[in-house]
Parts: structure tokens; C-alpha cells; sequence
């Protein structure tokens, strides 16, 4: 099973150092499973309390260095995956210290280890993978406290429509009212739909008030998207032929996407690998533990927040 997600996974986290020897025995672990680093001359090294007979490596009086020096090596103790990894150390103020752990290319090479490692792997896609890995990787971290405060997503091949501290834009659409060029945001300018989004209008037997004719013809009206995970999950809710052909995906997407249609909103959350696809005939869901997801005009999602607690 290969993985050829093009998004690198970033975990943050707070780390706190508890157990020195604990920490050094992993390095020493790691390093043996290392064939980038060779043993060195006397077989000593500093671990900042005391020299130590039969290391192989050099390590000065910070844990700040160890954990640096572990996060580089945790991949080597993956089960059953072959992983690209690394990571470093973001601040190096007091006690508890932040830490980023980055993911890239996963690939399962035994199938049984890896579930045994992470648990259940059927099903779950290549972004998702590397998501549960950089969980899990963090939670072998030994002798030390890790809380992860954020699992981010990213792709580098995308420009994103806008950074993070760029203007966004909530808008107010009306059910069934067509949205003119002229209400729109700035093209550059992020429309964020929260909570599910602004539900098209129902008669009192639940069938579409005033069906929309069709899309609208020019889709340059793209804006990009930033869609909470309760809204990318009603999304997926309406990737079945029932909504599909009485209009409700039609109707919503008109609603809160101007310029979109509903399967360019599919197809960019089933390309990051953000949809279940039941083993039979069923309703499509989606991943659990999505928290954000950036959608560019281009039709991709350029960035994945993640509630990581969905992944211990």
C-alpha cells in the first residue's frame, strides 16, 4: 500500500520532558535502527546528567537537544510503515517547549504490523494515513509529555487563494435568491461557511421550494472556499443520487459555493481523501476529525486542519 498523497502532515505539539533516561534509551533505540549515523570513536557521550558508556551519540546538557535529536529518529520505530519524517524543536523557552512533527510519504509494508501499530487501515486514505502516523509517532515519544495542539495538512504544489491572516469573508445568501457578481468578496478574498451552511428552503413535505434551474454558466466566479468540518460533512451528505437528482446538492451549493457546482465540491475533498466510501451500497461520509478544509478555485484543497484527538 502506497502512498501517493501530495500533502506533508505537520503535527504541533507541546512537549514536557519527564524522564531523561527514558529519552536516552529510545535515542539509542533509534540510532542502532539508523543507517545514517555511525558509531562514534569512544562510545561515550554526554546526556547532560552524566557520561554514559556505550552510546552512539553526542548529545550537550539541553533535553531540548534530545527531543530535537529523537524526532528526527521516531519514523525508524514505526510498525509495519515505512515513513518519511522529521522534526524539530519551535520554541526553547521553559519547561514545556513546542514541538513540530512533519510527515510526508507513507508507505504500508506490513499490513498486519501496521494495524496492530495504529488499529483498523482499511479504508483510510493516503492523507489520512499520514495523519494517524503523526499522532501515533508523537505518542511513542519516550519520556517526555507530548499534547498535540494542532494536525495541519498542507500541499506545496498549490498557491493558495489567500495565507491564513488575509482578509476572510462570512456572506450573508439568501435561499433561492441567485447571488450577483456585484455581492460577491474580492476575488482574493476567502468566503467561510460555518455550522453546516445556509440551507436551501423546503415545502412541508420536504421537497425543494422554487428548484433551481441550473448552475450558472460561467464558473469564473470561483471564490475560494473555507468550509468547517460540519460543512464539508453536509457536502458528502449530498454525494448520493437521491439529493443529487431532486436537486438538494444543486440547491446548496447555489446557496453557500457561488461559481461552483457539486462536483467540483466532491471532487476536491475526495481528491484530499476526506471521503469514506461505504465496502457496500450506502451513504458516502465523511473522515473523521476534519476541523477545516481550504478549497482552491483550481477545484483542490490546499490545507486539511485536524482535530487530532480523532486520531489517538
Amino acid at each position: 500500500m502506497s502512498n501517493p498523497s501530495p500533502y506533508s502532515v505537520t503535527a504541533r505539539a507541546m512537549v514536557k520532558v519527564t524522564d531523561l533516561d527514558a529519552l536516552v534509551t529510545q535515542i539509542d533505540r533509534l540510532v542502532k535502527l539508523s543507517p545514517k549515523i555511525e558509531p562514534i570513536e569512544d562510545g561515550t557521550y554526554r546526556d547532560g546528567w552524566e557520561r554514559r558508556e556505550g552510546s552512539f551519540v553526542h548529545l550537550d546538557d539541553d533535553p531540548r537537544d534530545m527531543v530535537r535529536f529523537a524526532l528526527g529518529l521516531l519514523h525508524l520505530g514505526a510498525k509495519g510503515i515505512d515513513v518519511e519524517a522529521d522534526g524539530w524543536v519551535v520554541d526553547d523557552s521553559g519547561s514545556s517547549f513546542e514541538i513540530e512533527l512533519q510527515v510526508g510519504e507513507c508507505e504500508v509494508v506490513g499490513p498486519q504490523s501496521a494495524a496492530d501499530w495504529l488499529g483498523e487501515l482499511e479504508g483510510s486514505s493516503a492523507t489520512i494515513l499520514q495523519a494517524r502516523v503523526a499522532v501515533r509517532l508523537l505518542e511513542t515519544l519516550a519520556g517526555a509529555e507530548a499534547r498535540v495542539i494542532s494536525l495541519v495538512a498542507e500541499r506545496a504544489d498549490v498557491e493558495p487563494g489567500l495565507t491564513l491572516d488575509a482578509p476572510q469573508c462570512e456572506i450573508t445568501l439568501v435561499p433561492g435568491v441567485p447571488v450577483e457578481e456585484s455581492d460577491l468578496p474580492p476575488a482574493h478574498q476567502r468566503i467561510v461557511v460555518t455550522d453546516g451552511g445556509r440551507h436551501y428552503e423546503t415545502d412541508e413535505n420536504g421537497y425543494l421550494v422554487n428548484r433551481p434551474a441550473g448552475y450558472p454558466a460561467n464558473r469564473s466566479g470561483r471564490r475560494p472556499l473555507r468550509f468547517d468540518g460540519d460543512t464539508a460533512r453536509t457536502v458528502v451528505h449530498f454525494l448520493h443520487f437521491i439529493p443529487i437528482t431532486r436537486g438538494f446538492a444543486m440547491a446548496w451549493v447555489l446557496d453557500n459555493a457561488p461559481g461552483w457546482d457539486a462536483n467540483g465540491l466532491f471532487g476536491a475533498l475526495g481528491s484530499a481523501g476526506l471521503i469514506e466510501q461505504p465496502p457496500s451500497a450506502g451513504m458516502p461520509r465523511l473522515v473523521d476529525g476534519v476541523g477545516w478544509v481550504d478549497i482552491e478555485p483550481s477545484g483542490i484543497s490546499s490545507r486539511i486542519e485536524f482535530d487530532s484527538t480523532a486520531f489517538r
